[in-house]
């Protein structure tokens, strides 16, 4: 087993981003409607608010993900909603809800259009089915990271793309 897992983990780091020709209040309402997620992420089959029916602190939603024949639903936590600039979640491991991951929308204003960012970054210590793969063979950990962060650029190229076209058609 390797001692440095956490550490490589800590570091596990994906972010995309585009230009959209869009006002941030527009890009934010679209991005916080997590259940329209399913039309633009390549992963994302279903997502659904739980105790909430928006984003707010604490709200939660369930999100299902299919990669493959493997599919997965996670209950997802709100952390940080500051209209028209981010919207933050943490996804929680399907066995004690400890956070495994944060996603985040960062919009910035560029004159009358967005920067749209797309970041998912990995907790050091959390569960995630790369994290069971990296544990199962700890002398490819690095590899098996870097295979999920490839599909994980693909996916947010993919789905901030769609976001795109879906606010510039207006």
């Amino acid at each position: 087993m390797r001692d440095d897992l956490d550490e490589l983990f800590g570091l596990f780091e994906v972010e995309a981003s585009t230009t959209v020709d869009a006002p941030p209040e527009t890009v934010w309402d679209l991005v916080t409607d997590v259940t329209r997620i399913t039309e633009f992420s390549p992963e994302v089959v279903r997502a659904e608010w739980i105790d909430a029916d928006g984003p707010r602190p604490g709200a939660k939603f369930a999100g299902t993900n299919r990669l493959g024949e493997f599919e997965w639903t996670r209950i997802c936590t709100v952390v940080d909603v500051d209209k028209p600039r981010v919207f933050s979640y943490v996804v929680g491991d399907r066995f004690d809800g400890q956070p495994s991951g944060t996603w985040s929308f960062l919009i910035e204003p560029k004159e009358a259009r967005s920067i749209l960012r797309q970041r998912f970054a990995h907790a050091a210590t959390g569960r995630s089915g790369t994290r069971l793969l990296a544990n199962q063979d700890p002398d490819h950990a690095e590899e098996i990271i870097d295979m999920r962060r490839q599909v994980l650029e693909r996916g947010m190229a993919t789905t901030l793309a769609a976001i795109k076209r879906v606010l510039e058609r207006g």
